[in-house]
């Protein structure tokens, strides 16, 4: 499930990153924020799949990182998005709410008080979660197209790969 849920955030982020991108003027705060939470969502799958120390890892990559994405797109929206100020007055409450439960949580985490500390992660996760969603006010007015192309003449056959192999090798010399 976390697999599943790094590569779905990968492809929001990435669908974020193609709809903004023409209209900020700095291009570097929209390109760090990608970046940030590509590494995020690859720090999900760590945490997902591994125990101790390497989770403990990828939830710092997660919420960290995830924290500089909702603090950057927020700024974003107010950026980019020209009269959505309800829209990234939301992101700033929502990045301000994960801000507030990442202090307790790595406290906790030190301390070693476990239990409460997964408490403040479920809540990270929650606020996380609602902070993406929101993403979908602005998709409903996008569309993504995926274009492909093909540039072979044609494909090969079974009688294409005997001729190239004739060529390199001639019949009998392998015997």
């Amino acid at each position: 499930v976390m697999n599943l849920s790094a590569f779905a955030g990968l492809l929001i982020g990435l669908l974020r990153y193609l709809q903004v991108r023409r209209r900020l003027v700095s291009v570097w705060l929209n390109r760090c924020s990608l970046a940030a939470f590509s590494t995020a969502c690859c720090g999900m799958s760590l945490l997902g799949n591994f125990q101790l120390v390497v989770h403990n890892l990828g939830t710092a990559l997660t919420f960290g990182l995830g924290l500089v994405f909702c603090w950057t797109q927020a700024v974003i929206t107010l950026k980019a998005d020209q009269g959505s100020r309800a829209g990234a007055a939301v992101r700033f409450l929502l990045s301000a709410c994960i801000t507030l439960c990442m202090v307790p949580y790595f406290w906790l985490m030190a301390l070693e008080q476990h239990l409460q500390a997964a408490r403040c992660q479920w809540a990270l996760v929650s606020f996380l979660l609602l902070f993406i969603s929101t993403f979908a006010l602005e998709f409903r007015h996008s569309s993504f197209h995926i274009v492909t192309l093909d540039t072979a003449a044609r494909p090969f056959t079974q009688s294409d790969h005997r001729d190239i192999f004739s060529e390199l090798i001639p019949p009998g010399s392998w015997i």
